[in-house]
């Protein structure tokens, strides 16, 4: 590895840095400037501004997701948004984000209303046929009018009418008489009611209730307690013919705000499908756009030069291949003062840095998992290849067994182009894909310690010539052989078995 000074032109900078991101084999270090904060540095605004896009694009799936709407994935891994796509991106992105949340905004509205309406014809078909008819003169010779929009009050009665949730009913119950020393009648439904709450996102079951007291004071508490326990009231006009008028435009008013909410949410996942269709391609580029500012942030902008100078570390045989994207990236710029990079002399400990493909990377992993090596220090991820299967092997050598794990990861070395494509976030599903040539070799390994053992799915595989088949074909008895305290046998055939173990082991000392 070689610690270099990289010297970018400010208009060739995007493309390289998109570029030598794509060839990944080199890595940057932050050089700020003596007393500069981070949000003094040269490419911040654009940093906050693909932050905000990044945020838009979270919002949308968020929304797609909770829609049941599937994002499909890009089948081709775009390059970083190129800055001049920027602004049309950008626009596009608020034009979806304002579109999406007022719809939700109103689809979320028209829920809420379509609930209160549901709870309401509720309350109207079971808790109104409690009240009789409101019309009658109370003995105390006074009418009762209606005192609030959810109350009844005639004379010194007050009357509650409402909801509340089937689990907290019995303590809302114990309150209410424990308020009232017992004073005060309570009665609820006798079916529940299962609404689904836009706002939590899960269905709640409600009970309708009834409670009539006396007094103001009384009825504060009460009032109280229902707001305590999260009680949605609702009016009750005061005869039934009011009653059974206005159940009759509820059950209108329920059915026209059901067509309004399909046609809201056909609209709204119309507009979603619109975007999901693109998510996965402009979440690549805009990460890989903030990430190219995110190291551009790492470099100093020299004024006298005009140029951008940066540090980065470097493998020896990648030398020639930057310079020649340096050289690339200049001439598309079109700018006469080239882009160079030059070699520095320093004591800094260099990064650790090995070349991996697809079947040494799992293998490599392993090795990660519990440190990684220091610069030129021997890397024990090459005999891993071997000693990881060969003792995983020996403690787990099955014939049987290492059929299954090669038949499993041959599956998933046939399709691993498909699968790549994928990119799946499932993190078991990556994890065993990582590790498709490590599962290979245990497998391969294992069976052949499972032949050596004689041990298929923990069973002895007896072929002529064993020891066991010479006694189950002998002339004794099973008598005979139980009342021998030992036993010479002389094989007719002498040669080895040559299936891995004789089974006769098995059933002498392995108890099998």
């Amino acid at each position: 590895m070689t610690q270099c000074d990289l010297f970018l032109q400010p208009e060739a900078a995007f493309q390289t840095l998109s570029d030598l991101g794509e060839m990944e084999c080199i890595q940057f270090l932050d050089q700020p400037k003596e007393d500069s904060q981070t949000f003094q540095r040269n490419y911040m605004a654009e940093v906050r501004r693909f932050d905000a896009m990044e945020r838009q694009l979270r919002y949308l799936e968020m929304e797609a997701t909770n829609a049941n709407i599937k994002i499909p994935k890009a089948k081709d891994e775009p390059n970083a948004l190129n800055p001049k796509e920027t602004l049309d991106l950008e626009n596009l992105l608020d034009e979806w984000e304002e579109d999406v949340d007022e719809m939700s905004t109103n689809e979320a509205s028209l829920l809420q209303n379509y609930v209160d309406l549901v709870e309401l014809e509720y309350v109207l078909g079971t808790i109104g046929p409690l009240l009789g008819d409101g019309e009658e003169e109370s003995k105390l010779g006074k009418q009762i009018t209606t005192a609030a929009p959810y109350l009844l009050q005639g004379g010194h009665l007050f009357i509650f009418t409402g909801v509340v949730r089937r689990s907290r009913s019995f303590p809302f119950e114990m309150m209410l008489w424990r308020i009232s020393r017992g004073n005060i009648y309570y009665r609820q439904a006798n079916e529940d009611k299962v609404v689904f709450y836009p706002t939590l996102g899960q269905e709640v079951r409600r009970v309708a209730f009834l409670v009539i007291c006396q007094g103001e004071e009384l009825s504060t508490r009460a009032e109280k307690v229902c707001n305590g326990f999260r009680a949605k009231l609702y009016p009750i006009p005061k005869n039934s013919a009011e009653r059974e008028e206005l159940l009759y435009k509820v059950g209108i008013a329920i059915n026209d705000l059901e067509q309004v909410v399909k046609k809201t949410k056909y609209h709204r996942c119309k507009a979603l499908r619109v975007v999901a269709k693109d998510w996965s391609r402009f979440s690549i580029k805009v990460k890989k756009a903030a990430a190219i500012y995110h190291n551009l942030n790492r470099f100093n902008f020299d004024v006298t030069k005009n140029c951008l100078i940066g540090r980065c570390w470097v493998a020896e045989k990648d030398l020639n291949k930057i310079q020649t994207c340096l050289d690339k990236n200049t001439k598309q710029a079109g700018t006469n003062i080239p882009s160079f990079m030059t070699k520095r002399e320093t004591t800094d400990m260099p990064p650790t840095y090995f070349r991996l493909n697809k079947f040494t990377a799992g293998f490599q992993n392993l090795i990660n998992a519990y440190g990684a090596a220091t610069y030129k220090e021997l890397n024990p991820g090459i005999y891993t290849i071997i000693t990881f299967p060969f003792l995983f092997a020996l403690m787990f050598g099955d014939l049987g067994h290492g059929i299954l794990l090669v038949a499993f990861s041959s599956w998933m070395i046939h399709g691993e182009k498909d699968f790549i494509k994928q990119k799946s976030t499932n993190e078991i599903w990556n994890i065993m894909f990582g590790g498709r040539y490590v599962i290979l070799l245990l497998g391969l390994f294992s069976m052949y310690t499972g032949f050596l053992y004689n041990d298929l799915f923990g069973r002895v595989m007896n072929f002529p010539g064993s020891w066991l088949s010479f006694v189950m074909t002998s002339k004794m008895s099973d008598d005979e052989v139980a009342g021998k305290e030992t036993l010479e046998l002389n094989p007719k055939n002498s040669r080895p078995y040559i299936w891995g173990n004789d089974p006769v082991w098995a059933v002498i000392f392995l108890n099998m």
